[in-house]
Formats: structure tokens, C-alpha cells, sequence
């Protein structure tokens, strides 16, 4: 069950935890993780730390998530994606960092919202760069405007969230508080960011002396510092002597290996060539289950796996056809078939036992094949349709789509498979496709950026009033669960209403980790191999 606290303190009271909506989705992500039993489990509180320990971890240094784009290390350069986040993580540190229950201090030591355009970052003392620069106010403003400049500087696709260019400007008052003042009150939907890469702050002397080189030489105040990187293919980085926080980081090191498609990382696992790896498919978790010496440490996920549909776009412009193709859906045989049970089917932007699961709302298209071809006689396709989907060759997508193509067929529709490289520009921007299987990679607000025109706005032009309405009460205000609770009520039943997306799982997420190696692993991050948080882990002696 989903943990809940009390947080119905408002938003300019509140110096941990900013808002309810941010708070029970990261409790979320906490409250299912678990770790598969094996036969070295009772010696983990025994286990002796070797301090000059380097994890060996395995990720794709070619492409970031089969998006096509480059690994960069720069924030300005860096796409929206998993892999670099937790890399720059370890380079940067975030001003505020994901707790597994809420959001903790990181570079920020505290934080409070005087009014509801405005954050007050109070910023921890004696903190310093990797080259030695003191991290001040300063430095964040830098950074800050740095990114803010680049992220309105129109690149296609842009990678940096569209609430970034809320912020109106950045205020470094004295050497350790920051304002940050924003063009709309929308506190909520900022204060996420604080903990992704639109907040990475870097060396400003760094910046100026590297210049555009600064991405192969990355610097920040990060726990760990990056000392070595062949394109491709590895990565290594050393821990930062210099870092702020004294308690924790008791790996030396990471050493990074290029580990192309999960069954190659799978192999490098279990022939200890590697420490750790993601596990995000039923292939992959099914593969190392079982293993001698192999630990599987599973969370709650924050990536929901859906179908979209372009309404604006035949056949989808009728939402005969939409409903029709909910109810001829079967979520627990695609929960089942893409992940092994492992993930949770789910039919709205939340889990079934999540509060903000409405569930009068809930179950309004239950597998039914009759229903669906009624639907479909209605909308003037009695025949059947046909239609092609946009998919990457992952399987985090292609395993669902095959699934959901075997499914359709039963009902009269023929959906095609149409192979993409580039995601975000070859569907959201060229529309080489009316349909999409796709999944969020961040988390909070990016459970409805499916319906929420400031996220994609050249996604079909889809805008509903009520939904678009109810989503900007979410960003805007920091309020009781029954006041987050009403807003989801209204977003819910637009959903249910005009079906512009069809929700169908929480995909599995967890590292799979040579355990008589590596101990202390307590927490895995919610979105898809964003990895595990290496503060309390360590290499066994």
C-alpha cells in the first residue's frame, strides 16, 4: 500500500516536503521494493567495506534510451533520458535529491516558498567544486541562467522539461541563498526540477576556461568526479575527495561499461564482469532470477507504459474508436506477457492502490470484445481498421505492442509496426504515425504529460479544457490530499471521457547486483534505469 503522510500544510509553510503530489509519488516509488531472497543474504550484515572498492556497472553509452541521441555530460547538452541523469547525478549532486520517501536537502539544505511565485533555496556552507571553485549563490545563478539560456534557445527536440522556462530569473541573495522567481505560480511543478538536470549546477570556472570543450571535462560538486571517458564505450569515475557530505559514498569508484541490449548486460553480469545492471523488462529479470550469487532489488516504479493515439488523426478522431480499442485491450494479459506479473496493470495515471486512483472512476472499459465491436460498427468500421504504430525496437516497447497487436486483431483491427529511430522527433514532430507506445521517464507531472499541452504541445493539439485546467491547479499550489484528490478527479474523468490515451501498466523497475560484491544497496530510483543510489552502498572486502 501506498505510505501517506500529512501534507496539507500550504506551500509557503513548508520547508521538506513541498507538495502532496510530489510526496506520495516518490512514497509510491519506496513502498514495493524488495529483494529476492539468496543464499549470502544473512552475511550482509557482516560484511566487511573495502574503501578502495570501484563497482563495475554496465549501461548503453551509445544512444540515450533508443532515442538516437548522444551521451553528453554537459547539461545543456544533455538529453532527457536515464542514463545521463544518474551520471550527472554523481558529477553535479542536485540541489535537491530523491529520498525514498520524499524529498531530501542535497546541495540546498533547506527550502521554503514565500509566496506562490517564488522558491527560497538555502544552500549548504563550506561546499566546493571539483576544481576547487567555491559553490556559492553565485555559482547556482550561473548555472541556472546558463541552462535557462539554452533551454530557450529553441532546439529540436528541446532537452530540457517545458516548466523549465517558467523561471523568470534567479536572485542570489548573499553567498548562500538563492530566489528563484517564476513567471506563473507554479511552485509544484518547479520544485520537481530541483532534483533533474535543469538544476545541475556547474563550475563556473570550469564553464570559462573549457569552453565548448566542457563536455568532454565536465565539473561540478558531486560525489564523484569523472577521470576517464572513450566514447562508446566506458566511463570511469573516481570519488571526489573534496565532496561536502562526510557520511556515505564508500565506493571509490564506478567504472562504466559499454553493455549494449539487456541480454549482453546480462551476460556481463553473470560472468562477473560486472557488478550491477538495470532490470526493467520481464526478459531481463526472468534471466538473472535464480542466479547464484544474483540480488534483485525491485522498487515501486514511477514509469507508466501507455498507448497513445492522435485524435486529430484518422482513425483516432473518432472516440468511438478509441473506447472501442480500450475495451478490446486486455491489461493484465499485456502486464503478464511484458513483465512477468512484475509490473502493476493499471487503467488511469495511478496505481490501484494509489489515492489518487479514482476508483468510481476506474474499470470503465473493462476487456470486452462484444463491447469493442459494437463500437467500432458505430464508428462506420464494422469491417475493420487499419493503422500503424510507432515503435522503438525496445523491449520496453516492443513486447507490449506485439501484444497489443495480437489483441486488436481479435476485434477486426490490424495495427502495423512501424520502426523509429529518433522518438520524440519522429513521432511527436513529424507524426510519422497516428499511435504510439511510449512510457514516462520522469516522474510527478509526468504522469498526464500525455494530456497536457504544455509538455508536447505539437502532439495532435490535443487540449481539454477541464483536464488541461485541473493540471494547472496540480502545478500552480501545494494543497491537502483532498484538494490534490479533486484535481485528479477532474483529470481522470476527462480521460475516461475522451480517451486520448489508453494506460496499461507500471513497468517494472530494479538492479540486479553481484551481491557477495556489492552491499548496502536500499534504494533503486523509480523511472527506468536510472540505476540505484550509490550514498549507501559499498564494495564488500
Amino acid at each position: 500500500m501506498i505510505a501517506r503522510r500529512p501534507l496539507a500544510r500550504p506551500a509557503w509553510r513548508s520547508s521538506r516536503r513541498p507538495f502532496v503530489a510530489v510526496g506520495i509519488l516518490l512514497a509510491l516509488a519506496a513502498a514495493s521494493f524488495s529483494a529476492l531472497p539468496h543464499a549470502a543474504a544473512n552475511a550482509r550484515a557482516a560484511a566487511k567495506i573495502d574503501p578502495k572498492g570501484v563497482l563495475k556497472y554496465a549501461a548503453d553509452l551509445t544512444t540515450v534510451g533508443g532515442g538516437g541521441f548522444p551521451i553528453e555530460l554537459d547539461p545543456i547538452k544533455m538529453p532527457s533520458g536515464t542514463y545521463p541523469l544518474s551520471f550527472g547525478r554523481w558529477i553535479y549532486d542536485t540541489l535537491v535529491r530523491v529520498g525514498p520517501g520524499g524529498p531530501v536537502p542535497g546541495l540546498a539544505k533547506s527550502w521554503s516558498f514565500p509566496d506562490a511565485k517564488t522558491i527560497k533555496l538555502k544552500l549548504q556552507k563550506g561546499v566546493k567544486f571539483q576544481d576547487n571553485t567555491p559553490f556559492n549563490a553565485q555559482a547556482v545563478k550561473a548555472s541556472l541562467d546558463r541552462n535557462l539560456a539554452a533551454a530557450n534557445a529553441g532546439t529540436s527536440p528541446p532537452f530540457f522539461k517545458p516548466d523549465f522556462k517558467n523561471l523568470d530569473s534567479v536572485e542570489a541573495v548573499g553567498a548562500d541563498v538563492v530566489r528563484l522567481h517564476l513567471k506563473t505560480p507554479s511552485i509544484a511543478a518547479f520544485f520537481e526540477l530541483l532534483h533533474d538536470k535543469e538544476s545541475f549546477v556547474v563550475s563556473p570556472t570550469a564553464v570559462q576556461k573549457e569552453g565548448a570543450d566542457f563536455a568532454n571535462h565536465p565539473v561540478g560538486a558531486g560525489p564523484y568526479q569523472l577521470t576517464s571517458w572513450q566514447r562508446e564505450q566506458s566511463m570511469t569515475f573516481t570519488k571526489f575527495k573534496g565532496f561536502w557530505q562526510k557520511k556515505g559514498w564508500k565506493i571509490a569508484g564506478i567504472e562504466v561499461l559499454q553493455g549494449g541490449p539487456a541480454p549482453t548486460q546480462v551476460d556481463q553480469l553473470l560472468g562477473d564482469q560486472v557488478d550491477m545492471i538495470a532490470v526493467t523488462s520481464r526478459e531481463t529479470i526472468d534471466a538473472v532470477k535464480g542466479k547464484p550469487d544474483i540480488a534483485i532489488k525491485t522498487t515501486g516504479s514511477a514509469a507508466a507504459v501507455f498507448l497513445q493515439m492522435c485524435i486529430s488523426e484518422k482513425p483516432f478522431d473518432n472516440p468511438d474508436v478509441r473506447k472501442a480499442i480500450a475495451y478490446a485491450l486486455d491489461r493484465e494479459e499485456i502486464n503478464q506477457g511484458a513483465t512477468g506479473g512484475t509490473g502493476l496493470a493499471t487503467d488511469l495515471p495511478w496505481p490501484k492502490d494509489s489515492p489518487f486512483y479514482i476508483k468510481s472512476l476506474g474499470n470503465k472499459y473493462p476487456h470486452n470484445l462484444t463491447k469493442a465491436k459494437a463500437l467500432l460498427e458505430k464508428a462506420g468500421y464494422g469491417n475493420g481498421l487499419e493503422f500503424n504504430l510507432a515503435l522503438i525496437l525496445a523491449p520496453i516497447f516492443q513486447t507490449p505492442a506485439e501484444i497489443i497487436q495480437n489483441q486488436l486483431a481479435k476485434v477486426g483491427i490490424k495495427m502495423n509496426l512501424l520502426p523509429v529511430q529518433i522518438y520524440r522527433t519522429d513521432v511527436y514532430t513529424d507524426h510519422k504515425a497516428p499511435a504510439a507506445i511510449s512510457t514516462t521517464i520522469q516522474r510527478g507531472f509526468g504522469l498526464v504529460y500525455p494530456i497536457d499541452p504544455s509538455q508536447i504541445p505539437d502532439w495532435c493539439h490535443y487540449d481539454d479544457l477541464q483536464a488541461t485546467g485541473a493540471i494547472n491547479e496540480l502545478k500552480s499550489k501545494v494543497g491537502s490530499e483532498a484538494e490534490q484528490t479533486a484535481a485528479w478527479t477532474k483529470i481522470e474523468k476527462a480521460l475516461v471521457r475522451e480517451v486520448p490515451v489508453i494506460y496499461l501498466y507500471f513497468s517494472p523497475v530494479g538492479m540486479a547486483y553481484n551481491d557477495p560484491r556489492v552491499g548496502g544497496v536500499k534504494q533503486v530510483y523509480p523511472t527506468p534505469a536510472e540505476g540505484a543510489n550509490l550514498e549507501t552502498m559499498f564494495i564488500k572486502k
